[in-house]
C-alpha cells in the first residue's frame, strides 16, 4: 500500500518537474522578459558555443569521451565547390593517439 503511493508521488514528482521545465523553455524561446534576465549565463555560454560551431561544420561527430568537428574550406564558406580542383584533393588519413591518463 505504501509502495503505491510512494510510486504515486514519485510519478506526479516527476510529471509537475518535466511541465515547469518545458513551460519554461517555453516562455524563454519566445523570448519572455522574465526568464531572459534568470539565464545562467556563464553556463550557457559554451553550449551556445557548441551549437554554432556544429552549424559551421561539415560533420560532427560525437563520443563519451569528446566531440569532433570536420571542417572544410566549403564548410567554413571561405570557397565554394566550383572553385575546387577535385582531381587534386585527396581525403587525408588519420589517427589520434590515446590519450594519457594523468
Amino acid at each position: 500500500m505504501i509502495e503505491d503511493k510512494v510510486e504515486d508521488i514519485k510519478k506526479w514528482i516527476h510529471d509537475e518537474l518535466t511541465r515547469m521545465v518545458n513551460q519554461i523553455k517555453d516562455d524563454t524561446m519566445s523570448g519572455a522578459i522574465y526568464y531572459v534576465s534568470k539565464l545562467p549565463l556563464l553556463n550557457l555560454t559554451p553550449l551556445v558555443t557548441l551549437y554554432h560551431i556544429a552549424m559551421l561544420a561539415e560533420e560532427v561527430n560525437f563520443s563519451n569521451e569528446y566531440v569532433e568537428y570536420g571542417f572544410t574550406p566549403v564548410s567554413l564558406k571561405m570557397v565554394t565547390k566550383r572553385d575546387i580542383p577535385q582531381d587534386l584533393l585527396k581525403p587525408i588519413s588519420s589517427t589520434y593517439a590515446p590519450l594519457k591518463p594523468n
